[in-house]
């Protein structure tokens, strides 16, 4: 078989397979921060809001502030997960991001009364901190795609 034929024939296979549609990414807002919890290492929060009409999924996203850049979000699966599984935030549904060692101080006062359906636990991978910590006097928090 001559190799540009076949070079060819995978490169028209790739050509048809169908394009997947993404929902409008700035629907995603960051909506509350919570950077001065009574328990600093595991109470600290950021909670997304999608104000759209489509589920976004924000996996891979990353979370900095001005010290630290290698946050990457990702499904929080620890003892006090609650919420939909993975890292997809519902329509008019929120996300909590919260340290990897959550625990879980939240789930009776804020998680509940939002609604499991509503809301996904999401966390962070790079280390064990959202940013560096964040800042109680003020700090500068950015989600990117």
């Amino acid at each position: 078989m001559n190799p540009a034929i076949s070079c060819a024939c995978t490169l028209a296979l790739v050509a048809i397979v169908p394009l997947k549609v993404f929902a409008n990414q700035r629907d995603i807002v960051i909506n509350e921060i919570l950077a001065d919890p009574l328990v600093e290492s595991t109470g600290e929060y950021i909670e997304l809001y999608n104000r759209g009409d489509e589920p976004i999924d924000v996996g891979g996203w990353r979370l900095a502030d001005r010290s630290d850049i290698n946050d990457v979000i990702t499904d929080y699966q620890g003892a006090f997960d609650g919420g939909v599984a993975g890292t997809i935030v519902p329509p008019r549904g929120y996300a909590l991001i919260v340290d990897p060692d959550y625990d879980g101080v939240y789930t009776q006062e804020y998680i509940e009364p939002i609604g499991r359906d509503d809301l996904v636990l999401l966390t962070i991978s790079g280390d064990r901190t959202i940013g560096n910590g964040l800042g109680n006097s003020g700090d500068m928090v950015v989600l990117d795609n």
